[in-house]
């Protein structure tokens, strides 16, 4: 039988010009908009229903800020866990 986590993520905007505005900050993938021009480092943390914890980041360079919003994707987080069948 297949191991199925219940995942809780957490995007967050670990620092910038400004308050970035998340469309959802708890799922995988989000939007992001009322961003300025700047650097931008976004942040998702995942943790399992273990309590087992992982982080990953994002630089953002913003050079235009009209009609800007951008998706964020991760490179693959692996949680590792201590799972007996």
């Amino acid at each position: 039988m297949p191991c199925i986590l219940d995942l809780k993520m957490c995007h967050s905007c670990y620092s910038g010009p400004n308050n970035a505005e998340f469309a959802t900050v708890n799922e995988s993938v989000t939007n992001i908009t009322k961003l300025t021009k700047g650097d931008y480092i976004f942040k998702l943390t995942v943790v399992d229903d273990n309590g087992n914890a992982d982080s990953d980041t994002v630089n953002v360079k913003v050079t235009q800020s009209k009609y800007l919003s951008i998706v964020l994707l991760y490179r693959a987080m692996y949680i590792t866990t201590n799972f007996t069948p």
